[in-house]
């Protein structure tokens, strides 16, 4: 389901065009341009009713030829209660937020709104309306250049739609454009990765009445935390709408501490990851072995057992906390979503505030040819084309180890490297320490080996160890 655009409202009530740039001097003026944007809203939402198959407003009609009693019993049996909705709840309800922000830019730009112009018409109810509004609605959207409706000549107050290959308005219902500005209903999409995104885009609206596209994600919050976890993102949502964004104070149970604390952080972004969600946030951690007072931190929102606002002079720490955060009382890029964002680009994990370092792996010629080759994987995993490359960031590493016994293993490695020099080696910048990457290593199994650095290959070799104990 898409929103209407600027074009599609002035299709419907041209007088919007005409008055788009008309000054607007008194409140009367002002409360006559609002209207007719709410009855632009109206007429789209009618017509979205007859012809669009996906959208939330859609109602079969079995007759030919039907009057608006009809078309109303069928609305309010779709929607209950539908004439006590605010516009907003209506149009924007499951939309997230920046795509609706979109919208009501575009809004406000297009008829020189102010913001509280615009919360007016969202908190309007489009449908507390007498019969005979929507009555004249019907007329009007038979009236159009472009009619939506064909009003009966012979049964009195009687329409019919209009046939397909006629409606050119709505040719391409899910997808309008209106000059470099595109509102579709794939645009929360863009929180995918293009590759995701892109066969998503084609297969995220049914087809016949049947959808054909779904995502498994796993998902591994118990159901009875489910609530919870939604409450703490619907509170995080309505902080991030504020202007000067506070921080916050949470109770967090830390499982890999075994500890419940309170902390004071400032919130950035949630993210999906490792089958769960996580808040990235920046101020105080559980990890109490840090020299670091305020660092980066992903806390898995189930754990969070309480969360409220604070404001910034709530304690010296905050304080601290908006001397670094704030600059020139602009956040500073530093603590932005797309700094997180350019973070995990950086290296492979979520732990995007964990040092990184590089690995060097080897794969056997076999399995990299049926399950390596032609995939993507992190943009920092990289095949190395040349032995002696191979070989060189084997010395170099262990070489800068103190450990002698590191430049013993040095010399079998490079033996190793000798005698397997028809595998494929592949280097991948990663998080230190990063869960998910140990997970993805356990994973490939026996079919990779890790060659560098060695705590990690030492890491790897006690995981094997003690998994083949288990089955002695």
């Amino acid at each position: 389901m898409s929103l209407p655009t600027i074009t599609t409202l002035e299709e419907l009530v041209p007088e919007l065009a005409r008055l788009a740039n008309y000054p607007k001097s008194d409140q009367k003026q002002i409360d006559n341009f609002l209207n007719l944007i709410q009855n632009a809203v109206r007429l789209w939402i009618i017509e979205q009713s007859f012809y669009d198959f996906n959208s939330d407003f859609f109602v079969e009609i079995d007759q030919e030829w039907f009057d608006c009693i009809t078309w109303i019993d069928k609305l309010w049996t779709k929607i209950p209660d539908v004439q006590n909705k605010k516009l907003e709840d209506l149009l924007l309800g499951e939309y997230p937020l920046f795509y609706q922000q979109k919208w009501q830019e575009q809004i406000i730009a297009r008829y020189q709104l102010s913001s509280e112009n615009l919360q007016q018409i969202l908190s309007s109810y489009i449908f507390k309306v007498t019969q005979r509004t929507l009555r004249n609605n019907f007329k009007r959207l038979a009236q159009l250049n472009q009619p939506k409706l064909i009003k009966s000549a012979s049964l009195k107050g009687h329409y019919k739609k209009v046939v397909s290959s006629s409606l050119n308005s709505l040719d391409n219902c899910n997808l309008i454009k209106h000059n470099n500005d595109i509102i579709t209903e794939n645009n929360w999409l863009s929180f995918l990765n293009d590759g995701l995104s892109t066969i998503a885009e084609l297969l995220t609206t049914k087809i016949n009445g049947h959808q054909r596209f779904f995502i498994q994600a796993e998902y591994i919050v118990p159901e009875a935390l489910q609530d919870k976890v939604a409450d703490w993102a619907d509170n995080l949502k309505e902080f991030w709408k504020q202007s000067l964004i506070s921080p916050i104070k949470i109770k967090y149970y830390s499982a890999s501490k075994n500890t419940t604390n309170y902390y004071i952080i400032y919130p950035v972004s949630i993210h999906y990851s490792q089958r769960a969600y996580y808040l990235y946030a920046f101020g105080e951690t559980p990890d109490q072995n840090s020299s670091q007072a305020l660092q980066w931190y992903g806390y898995r929102l189930e754990r969070i057992l309480s969360l409220k606002q604070i404001a910034w002079d709530f304690s010296d720490l905050t304080k601290q906390l908006r001397s670094q955060i704030h600059k020139n009382d602009k956040i500073n890029h530093l603590y932005s979503p797309d700094y997180i964002q350019e973070q995990l680009e950086l290296a492979y994990g979520f732990s995007f505030y964990r040092e990184f370092n590089t690995m060097l792996l080897r794969f056997d010629q076999d399995y990299y040819q049926r399950h390596v080759k032609n995939t993507i994987r992190h943009s920092t995993f990289q095949k190395i084309e040349n032995i002696q490359e191979v070989k060189k960031m084997i010395i170099e590493q262990i070489d800068s180890e103190i450990d002698n016994t590191k430049k013993i293993q040095r010399e079998k490695l490079l033996a190793k490297v000798n005698c397997a020099s028809e595998d494929v080696y592949y280097k991948l910048c990663y998080r230190v320490g990063d869960h998910n990457v140990i997970m993805r290593l356990r994973s490939w199994g026996p079919n990779v080996e890790v060659i560098l650095p060695s705590d990690l290959r030492a890491q790897i070799k006690e995981y094997l160890e003690k998994n083949y104990k288990l089955y002695q």
